[in-house]
Formats: structure tokens, C-alpha cells, sequence
């Protein structure tokens, strides 16, 4: 198989699994502050709004959020850092991701942004 192909399918595979995790229905309310927030740094994700969730990315970060919470919100403060072309900022939050969630799917996206930056 080829590589390029491979790597676009565990791509796909992971971003799939990442989206559903992620993803809430306006039905159901968020049941703590962790989630609240989240919500809300989510939807600046969604805006692109990079320096909005750089700054309230950090501060969930500080309040010592759930830990599921937490691993999505480092890769949004990752790909922000990546976009606005702080690259080792970037690189250093996607490898963290990978050292403490390394079977997740927000570790499968890391490394492939990763290789990417590393090419």
C-alpha cells in the first residue's frame, strides 16, 4: 500500500474518531465548568479564532481540568500554535499529546502533524 495513502487513511480514521468525541448536541447541557469551558474554546476552534484560544486554551489548561477535556484542548492550542507559524510551540504540545495519550486519536493526528512539520 502506499505510504502517502496509508497515512491519509489513519489520518481520516483518527479525525473521525476525534470529531465524534468532541462533539455535543445543543440538547444536552454541559454538566461542570470543565465542560462549559471547553465548549467554548471548541467553538473559537471551529471560528479559527487562534489568539482567543491560545488564551483560554492556557487558562483551562492551569485549572486542571478532566483529563479527556484536557488532551483536546492542548491539540487545539497545538494546531493555533502550527497556524500562526510557532512551530516548536506547536511541536511541543503535539509531542506531549503523544507521551501521555499515545493510543488515542489525538495522538494519531499529532504524529501526523509532526511528520508533516518535520518533512
Amino acid at each position: 500500500m502506499n505510504v502517502r495513502i496509508f497515512s491519509a487513511s489513519i489520518f481520516f480514521s483518527a479525525a473521525l474518531c476525534v470529531a465524534g468525541c468532541s462533539r455535543h448536541s445543543v440538547l444536552i447541557p454541559p454538566i461542570s465548568d470543565a465542560q462549559s469551558a471547553f465548549y467554548e474554546i471548541r467553538e473559537l476552534h471551529e471560528k479559527d479564532r487562534s489568539r482567543e484560544v491560545l488564551s483560554k486554551g492556557d487558562a483551562f489548561l492551569k485549572a486542571d481540568p478532566p483529563e479527556e477535556l484536557a488532551c483536546c484542548v492542548r491539540y487545539y492550542l497545538a494546531y493555533h500554535f502550527e497556524r500562526l507559524g510557532r512551530i516548536e510551540e506547536a511541536k511541543k504540545e503535539y509531542r506531549g499529546i503523544v507521551r501521555r495519550h499515545p493510543k488515542s486519536g489525538w495522538a494519531m493526528l499529532a504524529e501526523s502533524h509532526l511528520r508533516t512539520m518535520e518533512d
